[in-house]
């Protein structure tokens, strides 16, 4: 959303641009405290390192967080302990591209996007349920080469009303591996109202050895992958979402070596993906039901393939 939409504490520190956010998260850190970085570009020296116990907050999209790119780190946010907990990032963009001015014709970056390998929000613990209580909610991060956002090993885990769309392209470690958002080892995760379009070599949401997430009521749409990647994963729900133009399937669930179990896509808007609508292999428990399917695969109607088979996706 263009304004920003949760109501930040009387006592929260306010920080221009110019000024160090890391000083004021620092200051604030354990305390619940909240920090406000005021509308304007926001240039990082260097990575952001969020202790725990904190709110990071913007004004909207009038905050742009911008990693600069003299300071040759890739990720411009990161967790500042492998245990990170109660930690929330509202209301603010992340912006990856290399240069901070968007230009005026949209299309550009695409023509002559950036081979630098920068990265957005990189939250990672050492083990499963090592970090918990972490809401991102009404942010933006776009145009980051390498993942848009990367949390692994985090429990109760909240994406709320994000946008999340051009991040994920050719560099190290290679097309397919980064993602608009990619999560691997997390549970209880939401993610809800949101948006991930238009990775350049990506999928919009690539889920890995998760457990109890549900997705609903975003936009995973145009990705060069799959709309969504789930990967030996479990108790994972897809609803109400429109899923469409991706050039893959739009939602593939994928086999490595056990499959993934409890799987539920129902009630989603699937159409015109250049794969199959839902594809699925050597899963338990898949199903697919109430979905509204069109012009899906190259004879546009593979709608559905759903098959016991222990198939590797190797291209």
């Amino acid at each position: 959303m263009e304004q920003a939409v949760t109501k930040a504490a009387n006592n929260a520190v306010r920080v221009n641009p110019g000024q160090s956010i890391q000083e004021a998260l620092e200051k604030v850190a354990g305390k619940n405290g909240w920090v406000i970085a005021t509308a304007g570009l926001h240039t990082l020296p260097t990575t952001l390192k969020i202790p725990s116990g904190v709110t990071l907050s913007g004004e909207g999209l009038a905050t742009v967080l911008f990693l600069d790119p003299k300071s040759g780190v890739r990720d411009a946010i990161v967790n500042a302990t492998n245990d990170l907990h109660d930690f929330t990032i509202c209301d603010l963009v992340v912006e990856g591209a290399a240069d901070s001015d968007p230009g005026s014709d949209p299309n550009s970056r695409r023509s002559y996007r950036s081979t630098a390998n920068r990265g957005g929000i990189m939250i990672l613990g050492q083990h499963e349920g090592q970090m918990k209580n972490i809401t991102l909610r009404n942010i933006t991060v776009r145009n980051c080469t390498y993942n848009g956002i990367f949390i692994s090993g985090a429990e109760n885990l909240n994406v709320i009303c994000c946008d999340f769309n051009e991040n994920g392209a050719s560099v190290v470690p290679g097309p397919k591996l980064q993602h608009n958002l990619l999560l691997t080892h997390c549970s209880t995760v939401t993610i809800k109202d949101s948006r991930m379009d238009t990775s350049p070599h990506g999928c919009g949401i690539a889920l890995t050895s998760c457990t109890d997430a549900t997705v609903s009521n975003c936009e995973l749409a145009r990705n060069a992958w799959f709309g969504l990647l789930v990967t030996e994963s479990k108790n994972i729900s897809i609803s109400g979402s429109l899923i469409e133009a991706n050039d893959h399937s739009g939602i593939m669930v994928q086999y490595l070596y056990r499959g993934s179990e409890n799987v539920n896509v129902n009630n989603n808007l699937i159409h015109y993906n250049n794969g199959f609508g839902v594809e699925a292999y050597s899963g338990k428990n898949i199903k697919s039901a109430k979905n509204t399917f069109a012009g899906n695969g190259k004879d546009l109607k593979s709608n559905e393939k759903i098959v016991a088979e222990k198939y590797i996706i190797m291209q």
